[in-house]
């Protein structure tokens, strides 16, 4: 029978992805792209309220990040990134009077604090 394995130590973490599976796959697959519609929406409401420029730092920052991961993982160098790193990142950008954001902003401040909570501040 398969199993979600929580391994107590960060750095054997990411063997346990090995062994997911497929749902598992599917189930991370959905999160992130809903985390990447909603960041959509909330970089469009920016856009339309003509605020946009005060974020862009964070799209840097994401590209700067994402473009490290790529390369580290073809070149096969380890990257260490803890899930609640991307939850202050999201946090950051949640600055607009809506809902949707609100809600957004109260999901990736779980993210924060379960992860630090768990992992520590390393």
């Amino acid at each position: 029978m398969d199993h979600f394995v929580i391994s107590t130590d960060p750095n054997s973490a990411g063997d346990s992805f090995a062994t997911w599976p497929f749902y598992f796959w599917i189930l991370l697959a959905s999160g992130i792209f809903g985390f990447v519609c909603i960041l959509t929406f909330v970089f469009d409401l920016y856009y339309v309220s003509g605020t946009l420029i005060f974020y862009e730092y964070v799209i840097w920052v994401v590209l700067l990040f994402a473009f490290i991961s790529l390369m580290s993982w073809i070149f096969s160098k380890g990257t260490h990134f803890h899930h609640y790193f991307s939850g202050l990142i999201i946090m950051s950008v949640c600055g607009h009077h809506n809902f949707i954001v609100s809600a957004f902003h109260g999901l990736a401040n779980g993210m924060y604090v379960e992860g630090c909570a768990r992992w520590s501040m390393d």
